[in-house]
């Protein structure tokens, strides 16, 4: 047997800044997000999630994050701040400007998804999966990314 092989300090990073860039996206949506949403997004644990906003949104990024309670939850929100134009960030312009960089396929999935999770650019997300279904047929990222081009509130 072989033993264990622990994933790179790289691979953590960048899973991490991912998952970072999604909350960040969450935040910043009109609508704006919550705790449960986030924890769901990301995975991490509800304590992860408001350390994240604690130490992360407010004392390094230093966002004016704002919450309020609507319908009996708390929504936090990202006040005075553009929204995120992920087709610029890390999607399209990218993948076009940099074809065969390795994290491509994974930004145009992250793109995607953006859009299931809070973000309102339908047609930043149609753009990024038809690019990556069409570019990157064979990556395992083209597998894992279902077709979204509506939020959740279109549904």
């Amino acid at each position: 047997m072989q033993p264990a092989v622990a994933p790179s300090d790289a691979g953590k990073k960048a899973e991490a800044a991912s998952k970072q860039s999604r909350v960040i996206a969450m935040l910043q949506s009109s609508a704006g997000t919550t705790i449960a949403a986030m924890m769901q997004a990301t995975g991490w644990q509800q304590h992860s999630v408001r350390g994240f906003l604690a130490g992360v949104v407010r004392k390094k990024l230093k966002l004016n994050l704002e919450s309020k309670k609507v319908d009996g939850n708390r929504v936090y929100h990202i006040e005075g701040e553009a929204p995120i134009n992920t087709d610029e960030v890390f999607g399209t312009h990218r993948a076009n400007a940099q074809p065969h960089a390795p994290r491509v396929p994974e930004a145009l999935h992250l793109v995607v998804r953006a859009t299931r999770y809070g973000q309102k650019h339908t047609e930043t997300s149609k753009a990024a999966y038809l690019l990556l279904h069409n570019r990157y047929r064979r990556n395992p990222w083209t597998s894992k990314t279902p077709l979204w081009f509506s939020s959740p509130g279109d549904e």
